[in-house]
């Protein structure tokens, strides 16, 4: 798979609201939640994400959700207290896929996704920013965006400094 990471120049913070944590990965949840609420941001835990190996950082099974939230109203900061949180401007390795179009591998239908697709992705771009050497901290985020009719998903994770 080809993983082509770019640079996101986040200029304003994006803030949302927390919502239930999905109970999987599956391209049908995942989806379901972009359909629901237009744009959802899942957190993934820095240390609870991947292990290092020899051949480099590998997925730690399906990857657990620490939070999720969803797209606060248009975009701005909200009254909600404690459940508000921003994805703060800075500068964030970036890599969007499609739901059901990025994995070349054996055909998976949505009815027996059981995450698979989604967690292969996400290793591959958790790999792509290690081989780069790219220094980055902080939890990994994806969003999730409904647009054109599908799921636009996009791993993020904060940068220390750009290459």
């Amino acid at each position: 798979m080809n993983v082509d990471l770019k640079i996101l120049h986040l200029h304003r913070a994006l803030w949302y609201i927390t919502i239930e944590r999905p109970a999987g990965t599956d391209a049908t949840t995942l989806e379901g939640l972009a359909s629901q609420f237009g744009e959802c941001l899942l957190v993934f835990a820095e240390g609870g994400l991947s292990r290092m190996t020899d051949d480099g950082p590998k997925l730690i099974g399906a990857p657990p959700i620490e939070s999720a939230y969803r797209a606060a109203a248009h975009g701005e900061p909200c009254d909600e207290g404690a459940s508000a949180f921003s994805l703060a401007p800075g500068d964030y390795v970036f890599f969007q896929w499609r739901a059901h179009g990025a994995y070349k591998g054996p055909a998976r239908s949505p009815s027996t996704d059981n995450g698979a697709e989604f967690t292969i992705v996400l290793e591959e771009v958790v790999r792509e920013a290690w081989w780069q050497q790219l220094e980055c901290a902080g939890p990994w985020y994806v969003r999730l965006v409904a647009e054109d009719g599908s799921t636009a998903m996009q791993a993020l994770r904060r940068l220390n400094r750009v290459p």
